[in-house]
């Protein structure tokens, strides 16, 4: 969400003019139902999720709850992403605003109450370190070094501190509920799902790329054959290529 100040560097306008013209548009989204239904849904999505949320994941619960015209993931994260932002601009001139927003330290936030922001801040350095420690703590002490941050609300549920921490510290949350590093390498990748090829007689190349793909889908992908050689080597899998079945 750029700023004014951007938006008119960016148009080659003033800022005077872009704010004049931000005035216009929320006096017309104010008047609009469908945004007015938006903004309901913003209140009791962030209710549900325990008080504090980022703006990107509100634009996801919006394309989440409904249908869009366009296959192009980015051009349909782009218009929710939109709708998010004229909602918050009505909501910010309300008589009675539902929450609390906040832009620091490259998060921007909502919340029921002002004191949340300095919690998510702090989460947000801990599920960085959580994800980059290594070896990369399980799960379950995962959670307690999240639930040790100080000022976590008692609203937030376990699954909830977990996505929110993941959102927040700019890291991923597996199928098991391990964090780790967004854009973590292939090696590490096939490390850490050592487990999932344990005991094969054979596997092709692709199934080794999908099964680590499947559980860590925003680390980096793994090559195939021949590049995935020395790395089955180098995380001590005893896996071997076989030239006549074209597999390991």
């Amino acid at each position: 969400f750029p700023t004014q100040t951007e938006v008119a560097r960016r148009t080659g306008r003033t800022r005077a003019l872009i704010g004049q013209e931000v005035n216009r548009a929320r006096e017309r989204w104010r008047r609009t139902p469908s945004l007015t239904a938006v903004r309901s849904e913003i209140a009791d999505f962030l209710e549900a999720e325990g008080g504090i949320v980022t703006t990107r994941e509100l634009a996801e619960f919006l394309l989440a709850a409904r249908s869009a015209e366009t296959a192009d993931p980015a051009l349909r994260q782009r218009r929710a992403a939109a709708v998010v932002r004229a909602a918050l601009e009505t909501e910010r001139f309300a008589d009675r605003p539902r929450w609390e927003e906040s832009r620091a330290h490259g998060l921007h936030l909502l919340a029921t109450r002002e004191d949340l922001f300095a919690f998510a801040h702090k989460l947000a350095e801990v599920a960085r370190q959580v994800a980059t420690s290594d070896p990369l703590p399980a799960p379950a002490r995962a959670l307690e070094l999240l639930r040790a941050t100080s000022g976590t609300p008692d609203s937030l549920s376990e699954n909830r501190l977990r996505r929110f921490a993941a959102a927040v510290g700019g890291v991923s949350l597996s199928l098991r509920q391990e964090i780790y590093p967004t854009g973590m390498s292939a090696a590490r990748a096939l490390k850490l799902a050592y487990t999932a090829f344990a005991g094969l007689d054979g596997i092709s190349a692709d199934e080794i790329r999908r099964r680590v793909r499947d559980r860590y889908p925003d680390a980096e992908p793994l090559p195939g054959h021949p590049a995935l050689d020395p790395l089955l080597l180098e995380c001590g899998l005893p896996l071997r290529w076989n030239e006549a079945g074209q597999r390991y």
